[in-house]
């Protein structure tokens, strides 16, 4: 189903509804469009899922220096898994893959926030223009657990949200400059070329991440291509936006 903003707006208003922020540009840009649109958000709480271990500790800070500049550090509930580390569980089950689901959302993220979850609609930062297979989501859906997700700037360009971002006085997550991604996940199965070889450039996470990589299982064909590209990709030349970032 296709929603107009004004009434997104009005289903959210004064209803329990949670807004998951990640630290990435889309996500900011629905927080702020619901923060604008929202007439009574008396039950909105802001989710952000660190990803143990995966997550840089840069995203952290800028998430909740952005939840202090707009007031709302008493709304944000910063979940992880304590049980759980991101490089010990691909040790045992190899790395993630695209398709159909990836492990490290239901892992890491999804069993952190479950128990936070707050109301039935769910308020996503997902841009059709990411990738052919978002473009055939539709603005608001069923997920399968009951709950109702919502996604304000599923129309929206790039240029659009970085436009809205500035307009509120906001930076980006300084991440993006260095990595080319917020560092929410500094490992990704979904990473383009020239994301993995500026993570990689970073000698910290390169020696965690190739060495995990190495070790870790592979149990058949979509494993094996992630691992040896990122593994590929590690013993390429930095690119030059690298060497300039």
């Amino acid at each position: 189903m296709d929603l107009a903003p004004e009434r997104i707006a009005r289903i959210l208003s004064g209803r329990k509804f949670t807004v998951f922020f990640s630290g990435g540009k889309d996500s900011l840009a629905a927080l702020l469009w619901v923060l604008d649109n929202v007439r009574d958000l008396s039950g909105m709480r802001v989710v952000y899922a660190e990803v143990t271990g995966n997550t840089h500790p840069e995203c952290n800070r800028y998430v909740h220096d952005v939840a202090a500049a707009l007031g709302l550090e008493g709304r944000l509930v910063h979940v992880r898994r304590e049980d759980r580390d991101f490089w010990d569980y691909m040790l045992r089950v190899g790395p993630p893959f695209p398709w159909p689901a990836r492990w490290c959302l239901n892992e890491m993220k999804r069993k952190a926030w479950g128990p936070f979850v707050h109301g039935t609609f769910a308020v996503l930062g997902i841009r059709a223009g990411e990738s052919r297979a978002r473009a055939l989501y539709r603005d608001l859906h069923k997920t399968s657990d009951g709950q109702f997700t919502i996604m304000p700037v599923f129309s929206w360009s790039r240029e659009k949200v970085l436009d809205f971002i500035r307009e509120h006085g906001l930076r980006l997550n300084p991440c993006y400059a260095r990595y080319g991604h917020s560092g929410n996940c500094m490992f990704c199965p979904l990473y383009s070329r020239s994301q993995i070889i500026r993570t990689l450039s970073d000698p910290e996470w390169r020696e965690i991440i190739v060495a995990t990589l190495k070790a870790a299982p592979v149990r058949g064909p979509l494993q094996a291509m992630v691992r040896d590209r990122w593994l590929r990709l590690a013993g390429q030349a930095t690119l030059p936006e690298v060497a300039a970032a």
